[in-house]
């Protein structure tokens, strides 16, 4: 459990010591995921492959019927939800019935809190998990225990064909693992405890690339895992100097934000490894995998999603991604607004006959960065926004180099300490040579494609064009 106290205290040990920390903090995390539950839900995973879409959809109206009644009964926002709308729980048995409730956005869960929160379960058992952040501010979601369980057991059972927990992996991910002020390698830290060496995405300037270059070729992995934009310019570098791995990994398993074209692309020359794709979050209400098929399928064993048109692009239509988790009782979410829209072609088939909706593309998570004056690429705030307290939404935007401003959407409590925060945050992470400023703002604006953007920048260019 990272505090003040383990992370000042892991900041200031000896190198051997950090990586003692880091190996001991992965054994618990791989402990508590493939524990309890796990086998359960994979079996449950391995079993469910073989389901017609049929059974799948009577698997899904089963659940819903049980969530909804649950939700009813134990969660005070469900109960005066349904009585203000004069429903009962049997009026919701079904998927077709769903439209009978109300979207659930964003705003209401912030606001209603704890009433949506199950009162069968103690808060203080549940793990608090935040999610990726897409907004700029990750909400904070509890999980039961068997949640984490559940979602591992997923990753494994279908999202991770031809490699095993065993395989030595490397990962490219925003987890805080090196001092924003170092200026040498190592920029990387091993856990021992996972067979994973975790590369910081904080230190990858265009002088430090050729650092982990060295490093993925002389630490042979099987896979790699994590944000691809991160991966995509480490890739281009490589691709720019004629660089090849002596023993390249067979696997890049993409996560926690879009997918880009380009970057797969960039990913698959450099490192000659098969790239993979899904779309989740962490409220657990929705799974889009790519399968060995080569479409992105909708998992209807994992959650319930309706695609509502919000329009067209290239002849397939849009939709925004509607989610019901029917796993989770400890936080049921009935119809929750995603804020992510994807394309699909209703005429698909999947010649090799995996239901669930093909999806094309996922607008989702996207690659932006912003670029400090060292030439890093940041690519992602939500490590930094999910330490700052009584905001709402935080946005980054890069119109000169050299220079940030972080757009803040204040809750009603934000006072001085919070301003402090933020400002601590972003210098522990970035360092003391980019200049910061902080606007307040009424909202933040959507993009295009409705998404709220984490990070905008009108200076920088995509790895390719570096």
């Amino acid at each position: 459990m990272e505090n003040r106290l383990t992370r000042f205290v892991y900041d200031h040990s000896p190198w051997f010591l950090r990586k003692v920390c880091a190996s001991y903090y992965g054994w618990t995390k791989r402990r508590r995921r493939f524990r309890g539950t796990y086998d359960t839900w994979a079996r449950l995973f391995e079993e469910a492959r073989a389901w017609s879409e049929s059974e799948l959809r009577a698997f899904q109206n089963e659940k819903l019927a049980a969530q909804v009644c649950h939700a009813y009964q134990h969660a005070p926002y469900y109960r005066e939800l349904f009585d203000r709308l004069k429903l009962r729980p049997h009026d919701v048995r079904t998927i077709e019935d769903l439209p009978k409730l109300p979207i659930l956005d964003k705003e209401t869960v912030r606001r209603e809190g704890g009433r949506i929160l199950s009162d069968q379960f103690d808060p203080r058992k549940l793990i608090w998990h935040p999610t990726s952040g897409s907004t700029g501010t990750p909400l904070q979601i509890p999980w039961q225990q068997s949640m984490e369980q559940m979602e591992w057991a997923f990753v494994w059972a279908r999202f991770r064909p031809g490699v095993t927990r065993n395989d030595p992996c490397s990962t490219f991910t925003g987890v805080e693992i090196i001092p924003a002020s170092r200026k040498r390698p190592p920029f990387w830290m091993d856990n021992w405890a996972a067979h994973q060496r975790m590369y910081s995405i904080f230190h990858m300037s265009e002088d430090n690339l050729h650092y982990y270059y060295q490093a993925l070729n002389r630490r042979y992995s099987k896979y790699l895992a994590g944000y691809s934009s991160a991966l995509a310019v480490v890739a281009d570098y490589m691709l720019r100097h004629g660089l090849k791995l002596d023993r390249p990994p067979s696997h890049f398993f993409a996560a926690s934000e879009e997918l880009q074209p380009q970057n797969a692309e960039i990913i698959r020359q450099a490192f000659g490894c098969q790239v993979w794709n899904r779309y989740g979050q962490g409220e657990l209400v929705g799974s889009i995998t790519q399968y060995e098929c080569g479409h992105m399928h909708y998992d209807m064993d994992f959650s319930i999603i309706e695609f509502l048109p919000v329009g067209e692009e290239d002849g397939m239509t849009m939709a925004e991604v509607i989610g019901t988790n029917m796993h989770e009782l400890a936080w049921p979410l009935l119809r929750y607004r995603t804020g992510d829209v994807v394309a699909y072609d209703s005429h698909d088939r999947c010649s090799r006959g995996v239901p669930g909706q093909i999806v094309r593309r996922v607008h989702g998570r996207t690659g932006a960065f912003f670029t400090l004056p060292n030439g890093s690429r940041i690519i992602n705030i939500t490590v930094i926004a999910r330490k700052c307290t009584n905001i709402r939404f935080m946005q980054v935007v890069q119109e000169v180099l050299g220079e940030i401003v972080i757009r803040v959407v204040r809750s009603l409590n934000f006072g001085p300490r919070d301003e402090e925060r933020i400002r601590r945050e972003f210098r522990r992470k970035l360092g003391d040579e980019i200049k910061i400023r902080i606007e307040y703002v009424d909202e933040i604006r959507r993009s295009k494609s409705g998404k709220y953007m984490a990070i905008v920048n009108r200076v920088g260019q995509s790895p390719q064009e570096a």
